[in-house]
């Protein structure tokens, strides 16, 4: 881990937000929130993905650069090797319970295993098998760090002068093939529920369509590699980034009206423009939480640290925890509710002290070590 010297406290603030959001996204909408107040945020929580994305772009991208800026190279094997001590474990062992003790799906079934093991598991998505299916999230990452140094290494080596049209090339590209799963997916079904699945699974799900987060992220590592200058300039407004951070994340919120299974979801607009809009927020927010003059940025909090540190197990086993305790529990709402809630972090410390952790130590380079919050 990080020595606190060196680590983005303000980043912690935003992984420790994307988790809970999430958490209380999927209880809500298998069990129902039970605390009024937490509503609002439950039916957003959804994009705590979308913030993922925008860190690990950012994190991933910014570890590329440097080592590129100094060694002008990339060694790729040793990349790959840290991703894959980084996720694979923990991710393998969440597979193991899912697959060894059926009573743990909370889904109506599950996708077959090889597409879990192969990590394509969101492209031509069931949607009748909805066990473990927040793992289609997993596959966009895993396809981002397959490909993006790949990209990177190309580029640097041919000295591509206009590099920088990458970014608009691929927001277009994004933006173009949203419409077209519109136009030939979503438009022709006839009911409102029907075009909704249909937007789930050619919209939401694949990685091709799901590239405005990591892209943001990609591109705000380009800027605080390349120049520093510029961001410090940024830095100098401080907390003046939230205003519009929080506008540009209002109006994607309004456009999907609310919770992503709203109606509007299969609308053209928020197709469109939902995820850029969504991601250049929380790109904003990113760079309040990198930026040491605003108030989050350099402060330290407890509970944002630990629930960072252990926000990736505890994004792979909630459902599960949430299902076990629904099922085999009986509370009132609101106990179950906290039950779950408490249980799901209490295991997804278990799992990052069991599993996670111990292979993280084997990440021994000073590059993979600096890699291991992202």
């Amino acid at each position: 881990m990080q020595s606190d010297h060196y680590r983005l406290h303000g980043l912690d603030h935003l992984r420790a937000t994307a988790i809970l959001g999430v958490m209380l996204y999927h209880y809500r909408a298998l069990y129902g929130l039970p605390i009024r107040w937490l509503e609002p945020i439950g039916r957003i929580g959804w994009a705590g993905v979308d913030l993922f994305f925008v860190l690990s772009g950012f994190l991933i991208a910014r570890k590329l650069f440097e080592e590129v800026k100094t060694t002008d190279q990339i060694n790729l094997g040793r990349f790959y090797i840290s991703r894959a001590l980084r996720i694979l474990p923990a991710y393998w062992s969440t597979l193991a319970i899912y697959f060894f003790l059926p009573v743990t799906q909370e889904g109506a079934g599950i996708q077959p295993l090889w597409r879990f093991l192969t990590f394509t598991q969101n492209f031509n998505f069931n949607p009748y098998r909805t066990t473990f299916s927040h793992a289609w999230s997993l596959s966009v990452e895993e396809h981002f760090y397959l490909l993006f140094p790949l990209l990177l290494l190309l580029v640097f080596r041919q000295r591509w002068r206009l590099s920088w049209l990458i970014f608009p090339a691929v927001l277009m590209l994004g933006i173009g093939l949203r419409w077209w799963a519109w136009r030939s997916a979503v438009a022709p079904m006839l009911t409102e529920a029907s075009q909704l699945r249909a937007a789930f699974v050619t919209v939401y799900y694949p990685t091709y369509t799901r590239l405005d987060g990591l892209l943001v992220g990609v591109g705000l590592a380009a800027i605080a590699t390349w120049r520093p200058d510029l961001i410090h300039k940024l830095h100098t407004l401080g907390d003046w980034l939230l205003p519009p951070a929080l506008a540009c994340l209002g109006i994607a919120f309004w456009l999907f009206g609310g919770p992503v299974t709203s109606p509007y979801f299969a609308t053209l607009p928020t197709l469109l423009f939902g995820f850029p809009i969504l991601s250049i927020g929380f790109g904003l927010l990113v760079l309040a939480a990198i930026n040491p003059n605003s108030f989050w940025g350099g402060q330290k909090f407890a509970p944002s640290y630990g629930l960072a540190t252990i926000s990736y197990a505890i994004y792979l086993i909630h459902k599960i925890i949430n299902h076990m305790v629904n099922t085999l529990v009986v509370l009132n709402t609101v106990s179950l509710f906290l039950l779950s809630f408490f249980l799901t972090i209490a295991a997804g410390a278990v799992l990052y002290t069991l599993i996670e952790s111990h292979f993280l130590r084997f990440r021994t380079h000073p590059l993979a070590k600096a890699e291991k919050s992202s």
